[in-house]
């Protein structure tokens, strides 16, 4: 019984081993990333340019592109090569679908420069392994995608749509959020100013953010989580809530439409 497990074991590693291919590509140098098509993205800060793909085989693999347009490094799916070589039906649906084609593996690592700009959409996964450092960075998140990772810059600004998620560590003197259409934002850390706009039953959780003034309007359903110190300016309407932390020295709260803003 255990040398077929073993047996069993080995095999099963093989055929994993088997269904993945890497492909190692070249591309001009960028600043800012834009990802999409469920692909799932690992970028390391670094001064040695390099991206990586991989996919379940080399037809597949042929499918993730990785282009470089006016300093954006674009890294989609696009099949209809893949269709005409492979003469196969698109099927309807799978695990990481895209445009007819099931992935089982579907992944990039980049290594490169400090990013100004990340943008995800279409169910799409960009992790950070260390921290960005740039003077202004914006992240947009849409469609189910999500960005998660480390920023340090004078200016952050995030635009989080349908259902996208954003998990991220700050340290800035600025920070603005816009979250709408049942989004997700989470952000820890700290931040010299704040301004917060939610919308349409999204949700954002900025209580372990540590933030001297805080600007908050919620409205429709949305949820707002802040912690602020020193100022708190905050308007609640149409069944949003606004939950504050913290004992800042100066608030101003107004609520409409069974809106609330209430102290943790």
């Amino acid at each position: 019984m255990y040398r077929i497990i073993i047996y069993l074991v080995v095999g099963l590693m093989s055929l994993m081993l088997r269904a993945q291919v890497s492909e190692n590509r070249q591309v001009e140098s960028f600043s800012k990333l834009k990802v999409s098509n469920t692909i799932e993205v690992f970028y390391t800060f670094s001064t040695i340019q390099s991206v990586k793909v991989y996919a379940d085989d080399a037809q597949k693999i042929a499918c993730v592109k990785t282009e470089t347009e006016n300093g954006v490094l674009k890294v989609y799916i696009d099949t209809t090569e893949y269709f005409k070589n492979t003469k196969k039906k698109k099927s309807k649906s799978g695990r990481n679908w895209n445009n007819g084609v099931s992935f089982e593996v579907l992944k990039v690592e980049i290594s490169g420069p400090f990013l100004n700009e990340i943008t995800t959409s279409t169910s799409a996964e960009v992790k950070l392994l260390n921290t960005n450092k740039a003077k202004e960075v914006t992240l947009k998140s849409s469609s189910s995608s999500s960005i998660e990772g480390s920023f340090e810059a004078d200016k952050i600004t995030i635009d989080n749509s349908s259902s996208a998620d954003c998990d991220i560590q700050v340290n800035t003197p600025m920070l603005l959020v816009e979250s709408s259409s049942s989004a997700d934002v989470k952000v820890s850390g700290k931040a010299a100013t704040v301004k917060v706009g939610s919308s349409s039953s999204s949700d954002c959780d900025l209580k372990n953010l540590e933030a001297k003034e805080a600007y908050v309007k919620a409205n429709s359903s949305a949820d707002v989580m802040i912690h602020a110190t020193a100022l708190l300016e905050a308007e609640a309407s149409s069944s949003a809530d606004i939950i504050y932390y913290g004992d800042p020295d100066k608030i101003r709260i107004k609520e409409s439409s069974s809106g609330s803003v209430t102290k943790k």
